[in-house]
């Protein structure tokens, strides 16, 4: 197994998980608020595509120390722990616990969260490697999701919650 290969595996996978979790959380909210099915299902799509890709890149480019590691989250610990809060609002969500607006504010914080962010920074720079150029073109329309869930929320007058956002950013 490779250097790199053993420092990124776990990271990786849990990479893979949290945009599989990802993809559940969409769906679950395009059937649970069907005026927002569209834009939610759009969602869940790109977050599966962004797992795909991911577990591609697992299986060809890490054997051979290529793997573009600036699209991984920074460590274990913040993909555990947003991982821990999607599953969360999954459960708010199943159990009709929570609003449109607090699923869309969810949304925001998600998608900024250290988990996702890095992914958005990854596919926003100068591509310094030949396979995060590849990454990159790949991804092209399936990036922006904090910005289009801000759009989205102006469109359809969805307050945004900044108090809300700032409290989940500092819990543990």
């Amino acid at each position: 197994m490779a250097s790199q290969e053993n420092a990124l595996l776990p990271i990786l996978e849990k990479g893979i998980d949290l945009e599989l979790l990802l993809y559940d959380l969409y769906v679950e909210l395009s059937e649970d608020f069907p005026q927002d099915k569209d834009f939610w299902w759009s969602l869940a799509l790109e977050e599966k595509n962004h797992a795909a890709f991911l577990k591609s890149g697992k299986e060809v480019f890490l054997p051979f120390d290529k793997f573009p590691m600036e699209v991984l989250p920074e460590s274990l610990e913040a993909t555990n722990k947003i991982i821990n809060q999607v599953k969360k609002v999954i459960g708010y969500v199943k159990d009709k616990l929570v609003s449109r607006e607090q699923v869309f504010n969810y949304a925001v914080y998600i998608e900024g969260s250290a988990g996702e962010a890095h992914y958005q920074t990854a596919m926003e720079k100068v591509a310094d490697t030949k396979v995060l150029e590849i990454f990159q073109l790949l991804n092209e329309s399936d990036k922006d999701h904090r910005k289009r869930l801000l759009a989205y929320m102006k469109e359809n007058g969805i307050k945004v919650d900044e108090i809300m956002i700032e409290k989940l950013n500092t819990e543990k």
